[in-house]
């Protein structure tokens, strides 16, 4: 059994990177936890065929988890990644250091804020994205620290939807045999922020640049640094 624990924050491209993986799995193969709150009750966050966000993944996925599979995928979003709830999850059974995967998406933090903006611009309903918004710097200090400290197999959102190469240089990683490497489109979230003729996705930043919260983000030193130290650490 191959057990995937990811870690990120809202809008940062954790389904981009999750529905990559479960594209590259066999039929009926895979059991996919969604946006795990509660871990004592993972039932309700299972993914199953029927969901219509999983339309184009839906042959990989099983119902419910006493259908055989070979693939768990435990997705947590925008929950502050600490020894606390990687002990709890190894108190639950959930994750085994020494078998399990452990990985984080993490997206440029600029980009990143910038999709949250418009996801609440565009009236999105999560109360979570809403809250992030003044939250925002702890978490991603929070996320890219751990990354900085711990080096886990992490994964940089930016690189990962523009480069084919990189994809492959994470799939090695996590020992996935990529038959697929084209990204499926995503409907978690209602997809993209922003409109889909909007390409690019580097440069989602610029839409706000004269946003107070995002010059404030801008000009942090810490932020700055911690981006650019997890770029340098890429063996890529």
């Amino acid at each position: 059994m191959n057990k995937i624990i990811n870690f990120g924050i809202m809008r940062g491209g954790i389904h981009v990177f999750l529905l990559w993986i479960i594209n590259n799995c066999a039929n009926n193969s895979v059991i996919f936890y969604n946006n795990i709150i509660d871990i004592n009750n993972l039932d309700y966050r299972i993914i199953t065929k029927k969901d219509t966000r999983a339309d184009n993944i839906k042959q990989k996925l099983v119902n419910n988890k006493n259908m055989k599979h070979e693939v768990e995928i435990y997705s947590f979003e925008s929950q502050l990644l600490n020894n606390d709830i990687l002990n709890e999850l190894r108190i639950q059974n959930i994750f085994d250091f020494k078998k399990d995967m452990l990985t984080v998406t993490i997206r440029n933090p600029y980009n990143n804020f910038a999709s949250i903006l418009e996801y609440i611009n565009n009236k999105g309903t999560s109360k979570v994205v809403y809250n992030l918004k003044n939250k925002f710097r702890d978490y991603w200090l929070c996320f890219s620290d751990f990354i900085i400290n711990n080096k886990p197999i992490y994964i940089i959102y930016d690189l990962f939807i523009i480069n084919e190469d990189y994809r492959i240089y994470i799939a090695n990683q996590l020992g996935i045999t990529v038959s697929n490497n084209s990204l499926p489109q995503s409907q978690f979230g209602k997809g993209s922020s922003f409109q889909n003729t909007n390409k690019d996705y580097l440069d989602r930043y610029k839409s706000y640049i004269t946003d107070t919260n995002m010059i404030e983000l801008l000009n942090d030193v810490k932020i700055k640094e911690n981006w650019n130290k997890i770029n340098k650490m890429s063996f890529f």
